[in-house]
């Protein structure tokens, strides 16, 4: 993927526009703590989602456990959710997540994008790198419509900004191209869902829980409804509205 027209309008859009902007470090009443994430677990059974073991790091042994018993590290000064991956072993070994400024709504949003990315697996439910973080980004919009935190696409599209910009670093240019593909795709799926009926958004959430079972790819999910990184190039009028 090269740098285009589209991507160089929508650039030129989002940066004059003063309504994007990143809102989710603003402060947020309630402290977070570890606990009260761990309690968000609770969406994705709302979702009908069961979240399948990882594999993490316990001291210097690399074990298989659930999700919700990966390491949390709140950091008033640390504003990115991380998960660390075992590279010398060529493992994906998810054993501590850094998620930072714990009075804002970023803590909560990250934790469920962070614990969909555990489950995202490219020799299980994914064929296409550049697709891994298309159910993440579609998750934390709609857990972010659950906890009424209304600046999340905003958000998004603030992101999508900058990896554009990325385009343009040799470094950060597979980086880049990931988020556009994903933040697009996801953006759709996320349009298709506001406006659909109440079977339609069943049948959604069931292709959905089949991803998570490793019995269809991302890619077949998308397939699905037609859903691809062409046709999902719309205007940013569009992109802003989400629905």
């Amino acid at each position: 993927m090269v740098k285009d027209k589209y991507l160089d309008n929508i650039f030129d859009g989002i940066r004059h526009d003063r309504n994007i902007k990143l809102m989710a470090y603003e402060s947020h009443p309630s402290k977070i703590t570890t606990d009260i994430l761990r309690e968000q677990l609770c969406f994705f059974d709302k979702l009908n989602i069961n979240l399948r073991n990882v594999t993490m790091m316990e001291g210097k042994k690399i074990v298989s456990g659930h999700p919700k018993n990966i390491n949390i590290e709140l950091d008033d000064n640390f504003f990115n959710a991380k998960t660390y991956f075992d590279e010398d072993n060529d493992m994906r070994c998810y054993y501590l997540m850094r998620i930072g400024n714990p009075n804002s709504y970023y803590p909560r949003i990250s934790y469920i994008s962070e614990i969909t990315r555990t489950q995202m697996n490219i020799s299980d439910n994914l064929c296409d790198n550049y697709n891994r973080e298309v159910v993440p980004l579609f998750l934390e919009l709609l857990f972010s419509d659950g906890i009424h935190y209304s600046n999340r696409l905003n958000d998004r599209l603030y992101e999508l900004g900058l990896s554009i910009s990325y385009m343009d670093v040799r470094d950060l240019r597979d980086e880049g191209r990931t988020y556009i593909y994903s933040f697009l795709q996801a953006s759709n799926l996320y349009r298709l869902f506001n406006s659909a009926n109440s079977e339609v958004k069943k049948e959604i959430l069931g292709y959905l829980k089949m991803v998570f079972d490793g019995i269809i790819t991302v890619e077949d999910f998308l397939n699905v409804y037609d859903i691809n990184y062409d046709n999902s190039k719309v205007d940013l009028n569009i992109l802003k509205r989400g629905k």
